[in-house]
Formats: structure tokens, sequence, C-alpha cells
């Protein structure tokens, strides 16, 4: 009676705003997995392969983005409370996201496949929210960042068993997809007449869980310096198979990045570099790798590119520049893969109907010219914004922080270079709202009082 009496009193205590903000957790921590149902896709297909790039789901992270939305407009109603104020906000940044926002909205008008743009600017809509509820400080950065790590990590343990096994354990319930290293149209390496599975986890590609453990390895690392006892092992555990499933993705991109991020990451933090630290690594990488009797494979993947990679890419390239060229305003949030037959000289084969592997071209081609400045010079304030207050005395006790958001913009960048998901996935763009989400937040994403 007594505890039923307490468990009474604890409900009470919940606040409709405390749900709404539960259900923003969730939506983070179910990023990584793919359930959902496919709700739109074209008539047709090209040769049967299925074009993810012109198809829309509905994801279970939907409805715990419906729910967070529900609960939080019902607090406002019978909570006298703020939850998210404008002082959180920096105005700058949060002006260039407006108006990216706004490209992606006028883009429908001259669309050339309307209903498409129409779900693609509906989808940005809600991670616009999502960015509100970040930025806006409606929601814990600490709890948000353990969330996105745990989940990530969980993601990339059933990557390494798919790695053991050669194909998926069985997961599908979870997002996995159905994968196989001897199944045509799977990324995968090939080397000693026998087939490498690149792993997946639960994400559509190798590439986007490449971009997520990267992300979750920085944030693995803060965490690593702020936590203490038993939670510092748990985070040496987990970035552990972090590194070792970011390995087994064997992306090229991620790769670079990572590598890029951690030079911005030791310049701008000022933590001292250890070769120690360094050298112990290299030796626990290598006498992996060697376990795994995948050394000689990394080195072929990382370092020897293959011509029909380079062929393959430059084809997007040559088919991008022409549509620069003939639509300098775009054809419309989503439509690349759509109307690239028209701009090649080639036929393409059918899983050639894919965005241009550049984050920069590809926002070119979709909603004009001065969308991609937008996006540019977003990006351009952002790193500049962050490397201005480095020095400042507001933020002296999280300039391990400031570095990583620092570092996280130049692996952003390099990604974008070489692939699209940040704009054309479902996961990649959640990823990229988060990350301006972070930056755009004055206490919860650059003080970070909350970790004190």
């Amino acid at each position: 009676m007594i505890k039923m009496m307490s468990l009474m009193k604890t409900i009470q205590k919940i606040k409709l705003s405390d749900i709404s903000r539960l259900f923003v957790y969730l939506f983070v921590i179910f990023l990584p997995f793919q359930v959902k149902t496919l709700l739109l896709t074209p008539d047709y297909y090209y040769a049967g392969f299925f074009n993810p790039y012109l198809s829309h789901s509905i994801y279970l992270t939907d409805i715990f983005f419906i729910l967070a939305c529900l609960f939080f407009g019902i607090s406002l109603v019978f909570e006298n409370r703020k939850n998210l104020t404008a002082k959180n906000l920096n105005f700058i940044i949060f002006l260039f996201v407006v108006l990216f926002l706004g490209f992606y909205v006028f883009s429908i008008l001259d669309s050339v496949y309307k209903l498409n743009s129409v779900f693609y600017v509906l989808r940005f809509f809600e991670f616009f929210v999502i960015y509100l509820f970040v930025s806006g400080g409606f929601v814990d950065i600490k709890k948000l960042l353990y969330s996105f790590v745990f989940s990530v990590s969980v993601s990339a343990f059933i990557g390494i068993l798919q790695y053991g096994f050669g194909e998926s354990v069985g997961l599908g319930f979870l997002g996995e997809p159905n994968i196989s290293k001897n199944a045509l149209g799977v990324a995968k390496i090939s080397l000693f007449s026998d087939n490498f599975l690149r792993i997946y986890g639960t994400f559509s590609h190798p590439n986007i869980l490449a971009g997520y453990l990267v992300f979750a390895m920085f944030f693995t690392m803060y965490l690593l310096k702020k936590s203490k006892n038993e939670m510092k092992v748990i985070l040496g555990f987990v970035f552990g198979i972090e590194f070792l499933a970011f390995i087994l993705t064997f992306s090229r991109s991620a790769f670079l990045a990572l590598i890029i991020g951690m030079f911005f990451y030791y310049m701008f933090s000022k933590e001292k570099f250890s070769y120690k630290k360094l050298l112990l690594f290299f030796l626990l990488t290598v006498g992996i790798l060697t376990l795994l009797n995948l050394n000689r494979t990394v080195i072929e993947r990382l370092f020897f590119f293959s011509t029909e990679s380079f062929t393959e890419r430059q084809v997007y390239f040559d088919i991008s520049k022409n549509v620069m060229e003939d639509q300098p305003f775009g054809v419309g949030a989503g439509n690349f893969s759509f109307v690239m037959q028209k701009y090649s000289d080639l036929k393409l084969e059918p899983w050639q109907y894919q965005p241009v592997h550049n984050v920069f071209m590809l926002i070119c081609n979709e909603i004009g010219v001065f969308g991609a400045i937008i996006f540019v010079f977003m990006f351009v304030y952002i790193i500049l914004h962050l490397m201005n207050l480095l020095d400042s005395k507001d933020f002296l006790n999280n300039r391990r922080f400031l570095a990583v958001l620092l570092s996280l913009g130049s692996v952003i960048f390099v990604i974008g270079i070489f692939d699209h998901y940040f704009i054309s996935l479902y996961q990649g763009q959640a990823l990229l709202w988060l990350y301006l989400a972070l930056v755009t937040n004055r206490k919860s994403g650059l003080n970070l009082t909350l970790l004190r």
C-alpha cells in the first residue's frame, strides 16, 4: 500500500513537458534503427531496382516525434512554464538554418516531381522542430549525448556480428537490412578470391554507419573525460566497439574525415598529445587487423582507389554539371535521381540511379545555386564562430566540447565532398540537423553547464 502511494506521488510529479522530453530522447535513441513502413514509392522501378531517393517511409522515430510535439503542445496549455527560449539560440546560425530550409520550401515551385519534393520538405520540417527542441534548451545535452552514443554502439555491435557471420544476424525488427557477403548489390571487399562484408549495422549503407560512428567516437571521447569510475570503464568498452565497427565499414571518406577531425580536435582543444597512447592505439589496431586477417584488405581499400569507383563518380559529377548549367535554380528537393538520365550521355545501369556523391553539388542541383551558397556560408560562419569562442572566458571550462564541435564540422565537410547522405537519406539528414542544433544552442550546445 505504501509503495502504491509512493508510485502515485511520483506519477503526479511527472509533467507533460517531461513526457515530451522523453520522446525526444527516444527519437535520438532509435535514429540508428530503420524501423519503418513504406508509404510512397514510384509506380515503376528501373529494371526492378528499388530507388530509396524517390521513396518515403514512416519511421518509428516519426511516431516519437509526433508524440513529443503532442505532449509539448498540451504542456503549453496546462503547464505555466517556459520550455523553449530564444535566448538559447545563436541568432545568426538560426537565420542561416531558416534560410536554408526556406530554399527547400521554394524549390517545390519549380520541382520536376512535386510530390517527392513535398515529402522531402516535410521531412526537413520535422528535423527543424527537433532542431528547435535541442537548440532551444528543451532537452538535457548530457542525456542526449549518452542516448546517441549507446544506441549507435548497439548498431555497431550488430555490425560486428554481421562481419563474423558474413550476413545479417536476423534482427530485421530493429531495421537490420538483409545482407550477405555473397549477395549482389551488397557493399563488400573482394580479396584473395573471397568476399569481406562491409558491415551495415542497422543502417542502409556502411558509409552512413561510419558517419554515425565518427560522431559517436568523438562524443564518447568527450564523455570519457567527464566520467568517473564504472562509467569510465563502460565508455572505454563502448569506444572499443565503435572503433572496431568503424574499421569494418571500410569507409574511405569517413576514415579521412576521422583523421582530419582528430587533427582539428588536438589543435583546438589544447589537450596534451600523448605519443605513448598513439603508439599503443596503433599497435592495438594493427593487432586486431592481423587477428582478423584484414591488414592487407584495409590498406588496399583505404589507399588504393579502384578505377571503377573513380569512373562511376565521374559520371555523377558530369551529370551534376549538366544539371547545374541547365537548371541553375534546381530541379526540386530530392529529384536528382529522377532527372539524371536526361542529363547523361550514357545509358545508366539500374543501380546508378543515385545522387551525385557530393553534398554541395547535390544541394546546388536540387534547390539551386543560391541555396548551396547559403549552406556553404552557414558552415563557414559556424567554424569561425566556434573558433572565436575558444578563448572566451565563458567557455574555458568547455573548450574540449567546442573542439569536438569544430572537429565534427570538419567531418561533415570532408564526408560531404565524397558522399551525399547528409542531404539525401533520412538518417544522414537527421545527423546533420542534430549537429546544427548543437552549434546553435548557446547554453547546452556550447556552454554545456549541465556537464560541468
